[in-house]
């Protein structure tokens, strides 16, 4: 019995730190990471006293959190909030019995709380149970070191499954990421949408759902930017159905997409001939781009203006290394009629 309360006690303080998260609407902010540490218990089912303590990491949307181990990622749970009260609710298997545990938290400000923790052990006729308060603190978040604002390619590799039927995730994909200071949402070429926090170059990112084959399912990502273009890290997942958890995750390598710098040449004539290419011309920075200038029957060019400069009666012109927008136009003139007859004539 012994060994099975021990991981209650585990889960249950994780799981208690869950209920710090507040946001819009709701007393406090407490998505991030915290520590807690849990004071003296009762319990009546033998196990000593004694304290424990960790990280978790939480994220708020709406009147709901997500919770996760900070540390060893292989627990995840959800709770519901009401004003600066959160408060969770779990039931798993022991062995051949269940717990069932209740925890409430009460922030007293954006970055520490009080809570308590009450649970019981029912195996069979037997019934024991415990209790015990806790104190959280909220780790202090490092400015963003890069906006991480874009479309962000990954390669995935690594899995490694503890439930031995997670689909396998695509080895290539991208995420399209908005970030606002420390808060920051991310949706996968799947559409699946994550949310989440930055400390530094650090990024961590939930979301929690419901499967078709029952139970919830939480998935995170940590990622550590290694430049503005740069990153890496892992994503992972964590099954629970009450009496059955698993987990899993994979490695993931990152590179931004940065976007191709364009410029616009404006091309264009008078009567009496044509430029081409004509209109808005499209040219992708430091590349080059050629212009032919034809005269029509009966006229022949009296000078092309480039950035409003002549450049004299030229028949084709290139712009070369394009660094900004330019224009360029053609002035035609009717041949005299002497001399275009002189022309007809040779």
């Amino acid at each position: 019995m012994e060994g099975k309360m021990l991981k209650q006690k585990l889960l249950i303080i994780t799981t208690l730190l869950c209920i710090l998260i507040p946001v819009h609407g709701f007393a406090f902010d407490g998505t991030g990471i915290w520590d807690y540490t849990e004071g003296f218990k009762t319990n009546t089912c033998g196990e000593p006293n004694i304290q424990e303590s960790g990280e978790v990491g939480i994220l708020q949307t709406g009147s709901t959190f997500i919770i996760i181990d900070a540390l060893t990622l292989d627990w995840a749970g959800e709770g519901t909030i009401s004003g600066n009260t959160y408060t969770f609710s779990d039931t798993w298997c022991e062995g051949d019995g269940t717990v069932t545990q209740t925890v409430t938290i009460v922030l007293s400000s954006d970055t520490y709380g009080v809570g308590s923790v009450y649970w019981t052990y029912i195996e069979g006729g037997y019934k024991c149970d415990g209790n015990h308060n806790f104190t959280v603190s909220k780790q202090l978040q490092a400015a963003p070191v890069s906006d991480a604002t874009g479309k962000w390619n990954f390669t995935q590799s690594g899995l490694v499954d503890y439930c031995g039927d997670f689909p396998t995730p695509p080895a290539t994909g991208y995420l399209d990421v908005t970030q606002t200071g420390n808060k920051i949402t991310a949706t996968d070429n799947l559409g699946n949408q994550y949310n989440g926090f930055v400390d530094g170059s650090d990024y961590t990112v939930l979301r929690s759902y419901l499967p078709q084959g029952g139970g919830r399912m939480t998935e995170w990502g940590m990622l550590t930017l290694n430049s503005e273009t740069q990153g890496s890290g892992k994503f992972g997942f964590a099954w629970d159905d009450d009496c059955y958890e698993c987990w899993g995750n994979w490695n993931i390598s990152l590179t931004k997409e940065v976007p191709v710098s364009t410029y616009t040449i404006t091309a264009s004539a008078s009567a009496g001939g044509t430029i081409s290419p004509s209109g808005g011309v499209t040219v992708v920075a430091g590349e080059s781009q050629g212009f032919q200038i034809t005269p029509a029957s009966g006229y022949t060019i009296s000078d092309v203006l480039v950035d409003n400069s002549s450049v004299g009666a030229v028949t084709s012109y290139t712009f070369s290394n394009v660094s900004a927008d330019h224009t360029i136009s053609v002035i035609f003139k009717r041949i005299p009629f002497l001399s275009f007859l002189s022309i007809l004539l040779e």
